[in-house]
């Protein structure tokens, strides 16, 4: 997954998407450098890229509460050595969307969920370990 110009859609099926998000997403799009899964009603957006190592270090996501809204929170994935939550601000988006950074070995795994309705970190953190297969 970390090999440039890698199908990021390979990384997962949509079977295993909606099992694990309990949405239904229909569609996945590769757009070489990220992958992007939807659902029909354009409710619900997940997109897939990775990111050299240090990219959680390039000083765009210090922990805590950003003057857009937006707060950054340190978590715990399986298989990563450091995890960042991004949780933007619903005011700004008028959606609810987190992102989730997850270090590895090889680098860096950036889960991002765009959701019409409410989105549980467990579900946030359930497609990272998907996607990663950890």
């Amino acid at each position: 997954m970390f090999v440039h110009g890698y199908n990021l859609c390979k990384v997962t099926t949509l079977t295993a998407l909606n099992k694990t998000t309990g949405k239904k997403f229909t569609k996945a799009t590769n757009y070489k450098s990220f992958c992007i899964w939807s659902s029909g009603d354009g409710n619900y957006a997940l997109q897939v890229d990775v990111h050299p190592l240090g990219y959680t270090e390039y000083g765009a996501y210090p922990i805590g509460k950003r003057p857009s809204g937006d707060v950054n929170s340190m978590i715990s994935v399986p298989g990563a050595s450091k995890a960042i939550l991004v949780t933007h601000s619903h005011a700004l988006t008028g959606r609810y969307a987190r992102d989730v950074l997850g270090v590895y070995p090889q680098g860096v795994v950036s889960v991002s969920l765009i959701y019409a309705t409410p989105l549980p970190t467990s579900t946030a953190v359930a497609v990272t370990r998907l996607v990663t297969h950890t």
